[in-house]
């Protein structure tokens, strides 16, 4: 697996340097994962929000292990051939954490990891408080990671939970500097305030944008282009979409439990191994 995902990851980074902005749907296991790909998409996000709903049935507050998620990732990375971006929080900790979790990810094959400036214990009585570290200790957790890395094209995303818009884009501007490769103001949405990201880092940082908050000024993939982003997230669809089909069908079936159980399936056996690409699998050991 190792050849394929290098060859992976240079084609990543060199997408990366290529017009035209990449939208990555935010995926949970290897199915999701594939199935973002025979839609037709270029790269996966594999959201820790996402994750810990799917695997633990809870909401994200730092409860996934670097373990658990490197396991889930190398099981997805084993199946498709696109890109994967990694969430991994604050890296689990430290520099030296961070740095072990850079080689971590890359030998399970992600193209990049995102890591983000939050303090690594988060409040638990305010979820949506994100108290950040400082700038310096941010850079040199970057600084870490990258000596860590094997490879130049494992990419890593640094990611500024800032709400102010100067100060998102000043820890941006400073993240850059201390060597990474893309960025991401994740709690901005404003155009002004993307837009004079773009312009004060020039053209050729890779600019990540959450697609998610309801509040965003722009929405569709061609405003965000123009406003200079080069990936644009949706971490929580395909997550979100899971609950939805299955509640709706577990409810059905409460409803009225006589109805023949296969008979109420959207979707039959046989589809599902086709999306699996059975035939294809088992005829390689025929």
């Amino acid at each position: 697996m190792t050849s394929t995902c290098d060859s992976i990851r240079a084609g990543f980074a060199e997408r990366l340097r290529q017009p035209g902005i990449i939208v990555a749907p935010g995926v949970y296991d290897a199915l999701s994962a594939l199935l973002a790909e025979q839609a037709g998409f270029e790269a996966v996000f594999f959201s820790g929000a996402a994750m810990a709903t799917a695997h633990l049935g809870m909401t994200d507050v730092g409860l996934m292990s670097m373990t658990e998620i490197a396991t889930i990732v190398q099981r997805a990375a084993d199946r498709v051939s696109i890109p994967i971006v990694v969430d991994i929080d604050q890296g689990y900790g430290g520099a030296p954490h961070a740095a072990r979790a850079m080689r971590s990810f890359e030998r399970a094959g992600a193209a990049a990891v995102q890591v983000e400036d939050q303090q690594v214990v988060k409040p638990q009585r305010d979820l949506t408080s994100r108290p950040l570290v400082p700038v310096s200790e941010m850079q040199d957790k970057i600084k870490a990671m990258l000596d860590a890395r094997e490879s130049v094209d494992m990419l890593l995303s640094a990611r500024t939970d800032a709400t102010d818009a100067q100060e998102a884009i000043d820890r941006c501007c400073a993240y850059r500097e201390a060597g990474a490769d893309l960025v991401f103001p994740e709690r901005i949405t404003d155009t002004v305030a993307i837009r004079s990201l773009r312009e004060r880092m020039g053209s050729d940082v890779p600019l990540l944008y959450n697609n998610s908050y309801p509040q965003a000024e722009a929405k569709r993939a061609t405003q965000l282009e123009a406003l200079g982003v080069t990936i644009v997230l949706f971490p929580a669809l395909g997550v979100r979409s899971a609950v939805d089909a299955i509640s709706r069908a577990f409810a059905g079936l409460a409803a009225d439990p006589d109805l023949d159980g296969g008979g109420r399936s959207p979707i039959s056996a046989a589809e599902v191994e086709a999306v699996l690409g059975t035939q294809d699998y088992l005829g390689k050991f025929q």
